[in-house]
């Protein structure tokens, strides 16, 4: 398994709120959107004349490019260091949650405060001390490490009715907020764990979601190898299971699965 590269060049260490916008801009790219103004102003809770003013300080400073469409994208040097930010973040969660025993739904909030303290050293061995992971404990791929899904991919919003999926990866929309994240968490709707999408309601805007009591073999098998994702699936649920759970399709967009299979007739 590939190994991260962790030169000390990918280190620079911006100031805060540079690093949370180039977080935020590398996360929305990684996914495959565009990031535009509104997207960060609404990701950071920001006012649309901060971000504004915060864009054109990135702009100045040649960490980002905006095209004619108002699309903000990452130069190189940007994403170099939004890389470094996000791996800071990234192992932060992951040091939080296997070696301190952090609640799980409380990580993203807590290593937010964490990553600015963790100098290109500490990285450095923070990495080597977990053993080089290659995703974080809410399913995000670490930058610069080879982690990737090889997988299909789509939004939990837009699955099917009677097919079973395999929850990959959170996004950090809903990261930014302990209640849903606690909701989740609760349910077992974590990442390496296979659900039953039974029901879609379009007037309701929910989807009803069984979490299934035999687990298939991973679709994806870092979720078998992973410290981490080993000891989530440990954790059981707070809910009964025979209940289906119901999530808001605005919350099911926001987070990424795989198929693992139809359920028979």
């Amino acid at each position: 398994m590939p190994q991260p590269s962790l030169r000390k060049a990918d280190f620079a260490q911006p100031s805060a709120v540079v690093g949370e916008y180039l977080h935020s801009i590398y996360r929305i790219s990684w996914s495959g959107g565009a990031a535009k103004a509104k997207d960060l102003a609404r990701r950071l809770r920001s006012s649309p004349s901060t971000v504004h003013a915060t864009l054109t300080r990135l702009k100045r400073d040649a960490l980002i490019e905006i095209d004619q469409q108002r699309r903000i994208s990452l130069t190189p040097s940007g994403q170099q260091q939004a890389e470094a930010v996000t791996l800071r973040h990234n192992l932060a969660e992951y040091f939080l949650f296997q070696e301190l025993d952090i609640p799980w739904y409380q990580l993203h909030l807590h290593a937010e405060h964490l990553e600015h303290a963790l100098t290109p050293l500490v990285t450095e061995h923070l990495a080597e001390r977990l053993g080089h992971p290659q995703y974080c404990p809410h399913g995000s791929p670490m930058p610069g490490g080879g982690g990737t899904f090889t997988c299909p991919t789509l939004a939990l919003s837009e699955v099917v009715p009677g097919n079973v999926v395999e929850l990959l990866m959170l996004d950090e929309m809903l990261e930014n907020s302990e209640e849903v994240m606690k909701h989740l968490q609760t349910h077992a709707l974590t990442p390496g764990r296979h659900l039953h999408v039974s029901v879609r309601s379009d007037d309701m805007q929910t989807l009803a979601l069984q979490l299934e009591t035999e687990q298939h073999p991973k679709v994806c098998k870092h979720f078998e190898e992973e410290p981490c994702f080993r000891k989530l699936e440990a954790q059981p649920p707070q809910h009964n299971h025979a209940n289906p759970t119901l999530l808001s399709y605005e919350v099911a967009s926001h987070i990424l699965v795989t198929p693992v299979r139809p359920l028979a007739a």
